[in-house]
Order: structure tokens, then C-alpha cells, then sequence
């Protein structure tokens, strides 16, 4: 398998970090199943950061002081190796004070199924313990990370982790995971013609990509368009050009979903401070939003 990482190192603004990241080739085996796995050594000025739904499962692996979920107060630290299932709203995390090393995997949502084999509507809109879901597999994935000796070489622990999970699972239905990079595409399908292309009735549509992503096959274009959206204006383009390519009816019922998915105006997006792969960075005076 090729393995080549990506690594950055960002002095500015949002921190003192560095970056680790790799994605699957296209056609390779964890291309589908894999979207990108990062890791992360370094502090943040902004210890709060507001992340939105991509249409991603991610299994989170904290090798420091954990993050902790934020609501209008302080949640329980998460565990540290754990798991976020498909999200619908935009959520808050606190990183701690000092530095900290953190390795996500991010996942097509047929992971939980796959890779995790758990049904994907327990996983909606949750973080949880991957001991609870894997055992020791998932007690074994965050030893090796912790005694990787750096970032890349955590980075090929997930790679090989991964890759072990799905030799020993069942190949996720071909028509839902299809269906999924049509709906996920930077000018998505219609739902009906992503149905007529694999040859599904409506209710056999919906029951199929219920069982395997645990949402209706609308809600989960509605956050793919979303997540197509956020990419987009992080790129620069205009808000009429994004509503004629992403198969909204026009701007005004992009602006309304925009700010049912994130809590924001677009242009309240657009003048935050935004990390690589569009969530912000909240100053205190704005911490309580969510």
C-alpha cells in the first residue's frame, strides 16, 4: 500500500502545531473507507474549536491531557481512544492548556458497520468509548499510538490498524457506499438520480442506507451538500456560484441551512478564524455559542 504523509507545521495565529496527514489512494483498499488520518502535536490559542458535520464517523486517539466536550458547561473529559458517530449539528471541544498529541482517523460512515460493527443509529450524534465498541482492539490501537515515535510513524499504526479491521469484516453493501460518493461529490446527485443509477426503488432506497449510514438518504445529502458548502467558501467561491453547483433552489435556502448546520451566518463563517478543513477557532468572548 503507498504510504506517503503529508506533514505541516504551523507557527501563527491559531498556534504553535504540527501536522501529520495521509489519504488512501483512489482504488486502493481503504480508499471508501478511509477519508484522511491526521495527527496532531502541539497548543492552540484558542483552546475552544467548533467542529460541523462532514458525513464522517472518527475514532479519536488522545495521547495527553484529553479535550473535553462543551455545552454551556465543562462535560466529562472524552476517553482516550473513542469514537464520534455521524453528527447532524455543529459541536464544541475544549483542547487543554499545555501541548497535546492527538491521531484521528475519519471514516466514511459504512465504517460503523465495517470497521466497527456497530449499528450506525447507536452511534448518531454520539461520542463514545471505543473500549465499549471494540474491546481490546481498540485498548491496543492507542498503546501503539502512544509509543509511536512520531507523528508519521502514528499515522502507519492507524493505516495498519485499520487495514487489519476490514480483512476480518464484511464488505459493506456496493449500491449504499456508491450512492455515498454521489451524494458526497463536489456537485452532488439528486437523490432519485443517485437511485436510478443503482437500480432502487424509494423504500428499498431508504431501508438500505438506513440500516448501513443510520439516516434517511435526505438528511444525509442535506449534510453532504453542507460539508460541500463549507469546502467551497473556504476556497473562495461566491455564494451565487455555490448554490447553482451544489443543487440548492438558491441563496436564500443555502443561507437557511447553513445556519441550521453550523450556527452561523455565512458571513459570520467567513470572518472567524478557520483551521485547515473549515472549523473555527473560538475566542472566550464567543465560547458559550452552541
Amino acid at each position: 500500500m503507498e504510504f506517503i504523509v503529508a506533514n505541516s507545521d504551523y507557527e501563527a495565529e491559531l498556534g504553535h502545531f504540527h501536522v501529520s496527514a495521509w489519504s488512501p489512494t483512489v482504488g486502493t483498499v481503504l480508499d471508501g473507507v478511509v477519508e484522511r488520518i491526521w495527527y496532531f502535536d502541539g497548543t492552540m490559542s484558542y483552546r475552544r474549536e467548533r467542529a460541523f458535520p462532514n458525513g464522517l464517523i472518527e475514532i479519536i486517539v488522545q495521547l495527553d491531557e484529553p479535550h473535553r466536550p462543551v455545552a454551556t458547561d465543562l462535560g466529562a473529559p472524552f476517553p482516550a481512544v473513542c469514537v464520534a458517530g455521524l453528527q447532524r449539528q455543529s459541536t464544541v471541544v475544549e483542547a487543554p492548556a499545555s501541548r497535546c498529541r492527538v491521531l484521528g482517523i475519519r471514516l466514511h460512515p459504512t465504517a460503523a458497520s465495517t470497521v466497527l460493527r456497530w449499528a450506525p443509529n447507536e452511534l448518531l450524534d454520539r461520542t463514545v468509548d471505543l473500549r465499549d465498541v471494540l474491546g481490546r482492539s481498540a485498548a491496543e490501537l492507542g498503546e501503539r499510538c502512544f509509543a509511536a515515535r512520531d507523528g508519521a510513524a502514528c499515522v502507519r499504526i492507524a493505516v495498519d490498524w485499520i487495514a487489519a479491521r476490514m480483512r476480518e469484516s464484511a464488505p459493506v453493501d456496493s449500491r449504499i457506499a456508491y450512492a455515498i460518493t454521489r451524494l458526497r461529490a463536489a456537485t452532488p446527485q439528486s437523490i432519485a438520480a443517485v437511485m436510478a443509477e443503482v437500480n432502487l426503488s424509494s423504500s428499498q432506497f431508504i431501508q438500505l442506507f438506513r440500516a448501513g449510514i443510520g439516516v434517511s438518504p435526505k438528511r444525509y445529502a442535506r449534510i453532504a451538500r453542507f460539508k460541500c458548502t463549507i469546502d467551497a467558501i473556504n476556497a473562495g467561491e461566491s455564494i451565487a456560484d455555490i448554490a447553482a453547483h451544489a443543487g440548492y433552489f438558491d441563496q436564500s435556502h443555502l443561507s437557511a441551512e447553513f445556519r441550521e448546520h453550523s450556527g452561523f451566518t455565512v458571513t459570520e463563517y467567513r470572518r472567524a478564524l478557520r483551521y485547515e478543513g473549515g472549523s473555527l477557532a473560538e475566542p472566550p468572548a464567543t465560547a458559550s455559542i452552541s
